[in-house]
């Protein structure tokens, strides 16, 4: 893709959004979520997308993380979304 002296471009440097507390951090969560459910994978690829580890097609999309969780939540009956 980026053949014939072009150069990749630089990534962006990765930084906290001012307004977010830290106690709304959702890594631990998704950590929580996998370790519970191994049959369910997790990806971020510009957007955040789950399937089942033997699917082909992903069974939720989203563009944040905690809305993807509570999805899964909804959908494994978890029932650790937040209120």
């Amino acid at each position: 893709m980026y053949g014939d002296g072009m150069v990749e471009p630089a990534r962006p440097h990765l930084r906290v959004i001012p307004g977010d507390p830290p106690d709304d951090d959702q890594v631990p969560r998704k950590l929580r979520f996998l370790a519970e459910h191994p049959d369910w994978v997790i990806v971020l690829d510009g957007f955040w997308r789950a399937r089942r580890a033997d699917a082909e097609t992903w069974a939720v999309t989203r563009y944040e993380l905690r809305v993807l969780l509570d999805e899964l939540d909804r959908i494994t009956g978890n029932g650790t979304a937040p209120a």
